[in-house]
């Protein structure tokens, strides 16, 4: 087996160039897999992606472990038993410990004030998720809101510690599973113990801010979505210029936006019911110009607005003692349709229709709709001669 890989992250996680000595060298379809006796590149683990950088020239994309050997997949070779120089990118990897930091410190809160267990955590590249054993309300999440903010302008300093097997059975501390070597702890005083492989930052205040967001019901317990550190400026940042251009388009005041939105809206909603009122009126009197007719009643529009269509296509019906085929022009020999039948069941004669007339649609009941891909001359043609029966 060959030998683990010595972690310098776990020696400060704050440097970002190293030199190593390269072990072995595999080639793959995707490039190539590099192990160094030692590394600062954190690989997949604990929730969250490996660091990238470079191996000298050669890019590393991702890092794994697996039995405490770390693989570096890189694009190009490197010389086994050779020296290396590599380097993290350190802003990737100051985004990763603001954001784990501020997990520990919300999962220990949710802890300590509600009971509630962390069971699941994943730092994506959008946003942090956490998911929480228990059934928190908003107010609940807010409140652990503030107190996570709180930790952060006590810039509490955070300790790790190596204990041995004997003495973290004397530890009251987080962990998803059981660890049996290699115990490393991760303290934010009167907040937090957790067992924790990831690199942190050396104080709460370095976070800077912690914001949760949305939140789920997820697995008997919710998922919670948060940001940290910059990723929490960004988000403000983005949330400020659409808040911004909402309040500029209504001509109101940013902190006016809610109550201003809420009478805006109200006022739509009116403006809709009386646009929908005027469509129905006007697909009635169209309706009244209709001449009586058997089979199924050929109408054709110029009008495109579903509203009006439906309405008139439900009045126009009784003109026919089937029913009628309202079409509206969508192109060249293109043209959708909605099909009202009288007492006849629409899915009995759709598939003749759409086979005569190149059409797609659907339905149920007594009615459906779709399209066809034929002429105006075409749909009169075919309804002239047909004559559907149940």
């Amino acid at each position: 087996m060959p030998q683990k890989t010595v972690k310098l992250f776990d020696l400060d996680a704050y440097q970002t160039e190293f030199t190593a000595e390269v072990l072995s060298v595999e080639k793959t379809k995707d490039g190539y897999l590099a192990v160094l006796d030692r590394t600062l590149f954190f690989p997949e683990e604990a929730g969250q992606s490996s660091d990238t950088g470079y191996l000298d020239d050669a890019a590393v994309s991702r890092v794994t472990v697996k039995d405490g050997v770390i693989t570096h997949h890189i694009d190009k070779p490197l010389s086994p038993s050779k020296q290396v120089f590599g380097r993290i990118d350190f802003a990737k990897r100051y985004r990763n410990m603001q954001n784990h930091t501020g997990e520990h410190i919300v999962s220990g809160l949710f802890k300590k004030v509600f009971g509630f267990d962390n069971f699941g955590f994943h730092l994506g590249s959008a946003d942090v998720t956490i998911d929480i054993m228990g059934e928190p309300t908003r107010q609940d999440i807010l409140q652990i809101e503030a107190l996570a903010n709180q930790a952060i302008y006590d810039n509490i300093p955070i300790q790790i510690h190596y204990p041995t097997l004997e003495e973290a059975q004397g530890l009251s501390y987080r962990s998803k599973i059981e660890i049996k070597e290699d115990i490393r702890l991760v303290e934010i005083p009167q907040i937090d113990l957790c067992a924790c492989c990831a690199p942190h930052v050396r104080r709460t205040g370095e976070i800077g801010m912690i914001k949760l967001l949305d939140f789920i019901h997820y697995k008997g317990g919710v998922r919670i979505h948060m940001h940290c550190g910059r990723d929490a400026l960004h988000d403000y940042h983005k949330r400020y210029e659409a808040t911004s251009h909402i309040a500029q388009a209504l001509s109101l005041k940013q902190g006016e936006l809610i109550e201003g939105f809420d009478k805006f809206y109200q006022s739509y909603e009116e403006r809709g019911a009386a646009l929908y009122e005027w469509k129905c009126a006007l697909a009635r009197e169209k309706a009244k110009g209709v001449t009586q007719k058997v089979g199924i009643l050929p109408l054709f529009v110029e009008e495109s607005d579903p509203v009006f269509i439906k309405e008139f296509a439900l009045c126009a019906k009784e003109k026919s003692d089937c029913g009628v085929c309202v079409c509206s022009r969508k192109g060249s020999n293109q043209y959708s349709f909605i099909l009202i039948l009288n007492e006849l069941d629409v899915s009995k004669h759709l598939p003749t229709i759409l086979s005569a007339l190149s059409g797609k649609g659907g339905g149920r009941g007594t009615s459906a709709q779709g399209q066809f891909s034929a002429t105006e001359e075409e749909i009169i043609s075919f309804f002239s001669s047909f004559t559907p029966v149940n």
